[in-house]
């Protein structure tokens, strides 16, 4: 049998349902603990290898501002030296066309013994590049702005300051408006640290980010931290904010609000809510008796703001269930299920929340309105909004050669998804080589 190999970020305000991850290894582990466990495991895995090491390739070439030549055939003999890289995993790291942007999809088939050459490549390459960190190299988008004025190219712009966290964070929010790259954004997030970037606009944003993430794959010990972070990062004296936010906050004033006052009160809102969340899902009764808290301190927020929006629905229905109110939990429920936002899957869900409320019930009506869906769809949206207007989160987009880049990173995950649908990753690494023989050419 023969399989073909074929082979931003536009808003981030009305992106749709978010994927929810997560394994079940380390269930006797406590709170964070376990949390860090599980996520050791995805960013230790063969995946999440496969794309670094496809992310060290590029970065590994030793391209900078004082090169004037590129020797692609040497670079080759390097990272097969330097990687381990079979013949496939040569070919599909080699990024010379796509470089001097020639890069044609070929079409080119692989036949199931080649699947499984190639997933044993991915195997020796993992422990060629285990003990590897991609930040000790130049980072992705200034390998390749040298490599295009080298070759004559249209650059990307740099922006001033560029560091391996705006490097990180921009694959991302790219990821992020894409299905799948599951837990390839989980790399991606972890890598960046929000204290590397430069304006309080951008740190609050990606303590934010990393949160969501963290929420959404259930670990929610971790997303309280990152919430943390987000908070007390918000509430600084002194903001400092990036001119393009700037600018979205004069457009949307709010009172007699500075464009700061703004900025603090919306996302500190949102994150006080998402930490409210994340602490009433912790298996932790210290935690989940401070969920309560941080609603109702979002609430605040959010009346200081004087703003009416699903995440206020959302926040509001949540304290008066806890407080057992059941003529404001189900006028507040009544208002979010109106919502033109809402899918018909999370109108029965909130229609189930207010039967439940009339039978005071209320820790079943709290499931309801918690399911993950609801709160990641409008938490994520309103929280990543400013991000939509960060430029040079679209640098990749703003030319061709950057755009043949993407496609290929997709590209990447499609030769990855059909080598796992012919074996089981995780026996091939015993059953070596031998395991080839039975396959015809």
């Amino acid at each position: 049998m023969k399989i073909h190999k074929k082979t931003l970020l536009s808003s981030l305000i009305v992106i749709t349902l978010i994927s929810i991850g997560g394994c079940g290894f380390f269930k006797d582990e406590p709170g964070i603990e376990k949390d860090k466990a599980e996520q050791k495991e995805i960013l230790s895995g063969l995946f999440v290898t496969y794309w670094k090491g496809a992310k060290i390739s590029i970065r590994s070439m030793q391209i900078d501002a004082n090169t004037k030549t590129i020797n692609f055939e040497k670079i080759r003999k390097q990272q097969v030296n330097d990687l381990k890289l079979g013949k496939h995993l040569s070919k599909i790291f080699d990024w010379e066309t796509i470089l001097k942007n020639e890069y044609v999809a070929d079409g080119e088939i692989f036949t199931a013994k080649e699947f499984l050459e190639f997933a044993q490549e991915v195997y020796t390459m993992a422990d060629a590049i285990k003990g590897l960190d991609e930040d000790v190299y130049p980072t992705f988008a200034e390998i390749v702005h040298h490599s295009s004025r080298v070759l004559k190219e249209k650059p990307i712009e740099l922006p001033e300051g560029w560091n391996n966290s705006m490097d990180h964070w921009m694959f991302a929010l790219v990821m992020e408006s894409r299905f799948g790259f599951g837990s390839w954004k989980t790399y991606e997030l972890d890598r960046v640290h929000p204290k590397e970037l430069e304006t309080s606009d951008y740190r609050v944003v990606a303590s934010l980010h990393k949160g969501i993430d963290h929420l959404r794959n259930q670990w929610y010990y971790l997303a309280d931290e990152s919430f943390s972070v987000a908070i007390e990062e918000a509430g600084k004296p002194n903001i400092t904010l990036q001119e393009h936010t700037r600018d979205l906050l004069v457009k949307s004033k709010i009172k007699e609000f500075t464009p700061e006052e703004q900025f603090m009160l919306i996302t500190r809102s949102i994150s006080y809510l998402l930490r409210g969340f994340s602490r009433h899902q912790a298996d932790s009764d210290e935690l989940n008796k401070k969920a309560l808290g941080d609603v109702e301190a979002a609430i605040a927020d959010f009346h200081s703001l004087g703003v009416e929006n699903e995440l206020v629905w959302i926040a509001e229905s949540y304290v008066y269930i806890k407080n057992e109110d059941k003529k404001k939990a189900i006028l507040a429920l009544t208002k979010l299920e109106d919502s033109i936002y809402l899918t018909d899957k999370e109108r029965k869900l909130l229609a189930q929340a207010k039967e439940q409320v009339g039978n005071r019930d209320p820790g079943s009506a709290l499931n309801f309105l918690t399911d993950k869906v609801i709160i990641y769809r409008f938490g994520f949206s309103y929280a990543m909004s400013y991000a939509s207007e960060i430029q040079w989160m679209k640098l990749l987009e703003k030319t061709e050669q950057g755009k043949k880049i993407l496609k290929r990173f997709t590209e990447l995950e499609q030769n990855f998804e059909k080598a796992k649908g012919y074996l089981n990753f995780d026996n091939l690494k015993e059953k070596g080589q031998t395991f080839f023989k039975d396959f015809p050419e």
